[in-house]
């Protein structure tokens, strides 16, 4: 299948104990592993203008607790589009979701398992995940206090 125009790069990464980024979903056109040894594996995925894809980036602390979790669902796009900077996006993107902090990617990645169940989310128009982060951020507080219900303004 020859490709269409410019695309875009996203660099995959799995090291024991310090990150894990990586493809949620998405049908990259084309995939280089390079370099898999003991503990790390480096993949670069790319993408067609376009195209929708799921990227989740995580670190954890010394005591494998979470120390920055950020979870995106993305629109490939070309240089001359108005573009994003996203982690491990070259040369950037479209956010159409964004979600940070442990609670809110957790419950977007399940949400996003339920979409699966229904077939493939890359196939689904980008605007159909567009200003959903929204409606996630205010349901799910990153953190819940009992002390801010009794808070007065």
């Amino acid at each position: 299948m020859p490709v269409r125009g410019p695309l875009t790069s996203v660099d995959l990464l799995f090291e024991e104990h310090r990150c894990n980024y990586r493809l949620v979903f998405g049908n990259p056109v084309i995939r280089e592993q390079i370099d898999k040894t003991f503990g790390l594996t480096y993949e670069r995925v790319f993408f067609e203008t376009g195209s929708v894809f799921c990227l989740d980036l995580w670190e954890p602390t010394a005591a494998g607790r979470t120390r920055r979790w950020k979870t995106y669902v993305l629109q490939a796009g070309t240089v001359g589009d108005l573009l994003t900077a996203v982690p491990q996006v070259k040369p950037g993107a479209k956010v159409l979701m964004e979600s940070n902090g442990a609670r809110r990617c957790k419950f977007l990645l399940a949400w996003i398992k339920t979409l699966e169940e229904q077939g493939d989310p890359a196939a689904l128009p980008g605007t159909f995940f567009e200003g959903r982060d929204l409606w996630f951020q205010g349901m799910v507080p990153e953190q819940w206090q009992p002390a801010d219900l009794n808070r007065r303004a």
